[in-house]
């Protein structure tokens, strides 16, 4: 029997949060009263995971880490956190992003040790198999086949409590890994400003369909730091804007987050207003073409997050459009319906 139909979209603040980490003592302790609502999984979204974090006031994001295979993302809210790395300490204010490579070596966390709330999204893909290095500390956490954590020492003894629970989701198929990007000169960033990232206002459509996009500006923060499996945008409506063609994805799994404005939310159900603070989920294959609209005055700003599932299709129900990505040439590639170029 099918579940529940997943929602148009959601305020946050509806989901329960899970408080503290699943860490195994003495570690657990160490992080607070840190609280995690997953922002994906009501969406059906399987391809990655997102999480909206609050830190009160003393707490930290984990334990110092790094992954063998999972690329990274925090895009910061409000607060001011504090991120650690092998290179030092870096002030992360509201607007302030920054992203972890799998397989480099670079130990990481988030403290707060402001006076007030850190709140923050962060995003990770689910790669199989992964495995989780703390340099500050005698401890290793795999994932064994069941999909639990296993929390051990460096020398493979297990701590006590055997293996732990993650939070339930389908587990996705493997995921094939691009290449490494390379490093631009000078190397990654450790954070960027996201509103200082260079942005794109190029519309890939045929004509006369780009025109009916109006003025749209992409922020890659992903591409930013090197991010692989999949892309996070800062993206900008101006009034009377949208977001792209409606459409759905055969293997892509989406999400948005509206930061500010409001957005008109346009799926086969009908049309639905996103406040500020509301996110909304799509998944792959769920044949519900959406788009955003904006409808208001100012401007609408918003982080959007795709992985780069592949051979990705695009279906457009109200135009005679298809797109297929091109894996040589790196973009889509539209026709109509038919297979007739434009």
């Amino acid at each position: 029997m099918a579940g529940p139909a997943p929602p148009a979209w959601l305020d946050p603040a509806s989901l329960a949060p899970a408080i503290g980490t699943i860490y195994s003592e003495p570690f657990r302790s160490r992080i607070g009263a840190r609280e995690k609502r997953a922002l994906g999984n009501p969406f059906g979204l399987v391809n990655f995971g997102v999480n909206l974090v609050r830190m009160p006031p003393g707490t930290q994001s984990a334990l110092r880490h790094w992954h063998e295979a999972q690329d990274e993302f925090v895009f910061v809210l409000s607060g001011v956190a504090t991120l650690l790395t092998d290179a030092g300490e870096t002030p992360l204010p509201g607007g302030w992003c920054a992203g972890f490579r799998g397989g480099e070596a670079d130990g990481h966390v988030l403290l707060n040790r402001s006076g007030g709330d850190v709140v923050y999204l962060e995003a990770g893909d689910r790669p199989r198999p992964d495995a989780v290095h703390y340099p500050d500390d005698d401890f290793v956490s795999t994932k064994d086949a069941a999909g639990r954590f296993v929390f051990a020492h460096r020398d493979g003894t297990p701590y006590p409590g055997g293996p732990v629970a993650s939070a339930t989701y389908p587990r996705p198929a493997p995921m094939p890994r691009p290449p490494a990007a390379p490093a631009p000169a000078g190397g990654w960033p450790v954070a960027l400003r996201a509103a200082e990232v260079p942005g794109r206002t190029a519309i890939a459509y045929p004509e006369p369909l780009r025109n009916r996009v109006g003025l749209r500006t992409r922020r890659a923060l992903g591409d930013a730091f090197g991010l692989r499996t999949y892309g996070v945008n800062l993206t900008t409506l101006a009034p009377g804007a949208m977001s792209a063609l409606r459409h759905w994805h055969a293997l892509q799994d989406e999400f948005v987050f509206v930061l500010d404005g409001t957005a008109t939310l346009i799926t086969d159900a009908g049309e639905t207003i996103m406040p500020p603070g509301a996110c909304a989920g799509f998944a792959k294959g769920c044949a519900n073409g959406h788009h955003l609209v904006n409808r208001g005055a100012a401007d609408l700003h918003y982080i959007e997050i795709g992985d780069r599932s592949q051979p990705e299709r695009g279906t457009y129900p109200d135009d005679d459009l298809a797109g297929a990505f091109d894996v040589a040439a790196g973009r889509f590639r539209f026709t109509r319906k038919d297979g007739t170029p434009y």
